[in-house]
């Protein structure tokens, strides 16, 4: 796990970013008073100058972040595999097997190749190519 200054700098201001996006995003400063939103956003940041300063003192928090994140990334990415399986993979080949095709069964053109030249080649041809 990558846990230089940098990094952590970057998460911090990151999550700051984050988190005043999806404040205003939401419009929950429509249901509060000015100073409660001031407050909000001094409280980011406050969180994001404290992470520049001293971004040592967040590396429990960023090791636990990724730790959830990389079990939450492999949970994820098992359920969506699973889905298109389910979804896309196992109704075309019910569609394949109800047509009476089947794909392995396909045969392949009998010329040598696909390619076909257009005249012979000569010992000049091979001293001069192009």
């Amino acid at each position: 796990m990558d846990t230089r200054t940098k990094t952590l700098r970057i998460f911090i201001i990151s999550l700051s970013l984050v988190a005043a996006f999806w404040f205003s995003l939401f419009n929950y400063w429509q249901q509060y008073s000015t100073a409660y939103v001031i407050s909000a956003y001094l409280i980011i940041g406050l969180f994001a100058c404290h992470g520049l300063w001293q971004p040592q003192r967040y590396l429990g928090f960023y090791c636990g972040w990724i730790k959830v994140s990389h079990t939450l990334n492999r949970w994820l990415i098992q359920f969506l595999l699973t889905m298109i399986f389910f979804i896309i993979i196992t109704p075309s080949a019910l569609l394949y097997r109800l047509s009476g095709k089947n794909i392995r069964n396909s045969t392949l053109n009998q010329q040598g190749s696909y390619r076909i030249n257009s005249s012979k080649k000569t010992a000049q041809d091979m001293e001069h190519p192009f």
